[in-house]
């Protein structure tokens, strides 16, 4: 008996994520790319269109939460309107 079980494909997962999310996810891997001010702000305003209140919040604190101590600091910094 094979016991071995693959993983899931790349179209398997596709089949299962919301056409919203798939979107979302290109839109932050192209400012991931290109790691300026203006693709932060695109991206913020795509984030606004796309996803539910409670999604950004998950979201958010998934990726503060993935920073280190300096790394919150400026972020809250610059969300209090403190930026270098």
């Amino acid at each position: 008996m094979n016991m071995h079980v693959s993983p899931p494909t790349r179209q398997a997962f596709s089949r299962h994520i919301k056409p919203t999310h798939m979107r979302t996810a290109r839109m932050v891997g192209y400012s991931l790319t290109t790691l300026d001010e203006q693709a932060m702000w695109e991206l913020a305003a795509v984030l606004r269109v796309r996803l539910a209140d409670a999604e950004r919040r998950f979201l958010a604190a998934s990726t503060f939460l993935a920073l280190d101590r300096e790394g919150q600091d400026a972020v809250l910094d610059f969300a209090e309107g403190r930026c270098p």
